[in-house]
């Protein structure tokens, strides 16, 4: 095994950032953002965070953010138009973006410990977009647009997303499942973004979930629009439906 060795020795802070360089992914940041972001070993030897945030080691998380999992440190919010303090941040496009259509249909706004983070720019096809959401579930960013579920892992470096084959309903986080409703249909997710199931039809024009109690999932969907709902009980292992009582 070769062993490097500098003369003179180096200090034990340049050191550690050598260490740290070489543990951290390269790739390119923006540096508006991470100038935000408290980055103490290259602060240490006096390093800037450099053209494309090259000198940066002060996190793996999601583009450079400092994500810590705690309630309300990461929030996100669906907007039409862009406001100023994120028109600078790094971004992230989801859904099929047309050549003749720059501009995206919506976006979403990430905040990290209060401050601008960054977003995600939606695009749907021609597909009905009745309802959006989006929140941030166990180790995922859940956005749910158009007829699209996309999954963003934290910290980044993997996306998931599902046709649902009709419009986004709605999300439902449970401790250990998501359940996604849309227009005709519910399904449940595992934390590893797993399709466990999916139901049989529900309703032709909205799914709504309106309890959870145990194992039995209950909610009502709409079959004869407007206000055509009926009830209906799931079985949360199977996503069979139950007999009435």
């Amino acid at each position: 095994m070769e062993v490097f060795r500098a003369e003179p020795p180096l200090l034990p802070k340049r050191v550690a950032y050598l260490q740290r360089f070489n543990e951290t992914r390269r790739m390119k940041r923006s540096v508006e953002a991470l100038e935000q972001i408290p980055d103490p070993v290259s602060e240490a030897i006096g390093l800037p965070v450099g053209p494309d945030s090259a000198y940066f080691v002060g996190s793996e998380a999601l583009f450079g953010q400092d994500l810590e999992k705690r309630e309300g440190m990461i929030e996100t919010a669906f907007v039409t138009t862009v406001p100023d303090p994120w028109l600078h941040v790094p971004v992230v496009v989801l859904g099929p973006m047309p050549p003749n259509r720059p501009t995206a249909d919506a976006f979403v706004l990430v905040t990290v410990s209060n401050r601008p983070g960054f977003r995600f720019d939606l695009y749907i096809d021609e597909e009905c977009c009745s309802f959006e959401d989006s929140l941030v579930w166990r180790d995922w960013i859940v956005i749910g647009f158009g007829h699209r579920l996309h999954f963003v892992s934290i910290p980044g470096d993997r996306h998931v997303s599902f046709d649902l084959g009709s419009y986004f309903g709605h999300l439902y986080p449970l401790d250990d499942v998501l359940l996604v409703a849309s227009a005709d249909l519910l399904r449940m997710f595992s934390p590893d973004v797993t399709l466990w199931w999916t139901s049989d039809r529900l309703g032709i024009d909205g799914v709504l979930v309106d309890d959870v109690d145990g194992e039995v999932i209950h909610g009502r969907g709409e079959w004869d629009p407007p206000g055509g709902w009926q009830p209906f009980s799931l079985d949360l292992q199977t996503g069979r439906l139950m007999p009435s009582l």
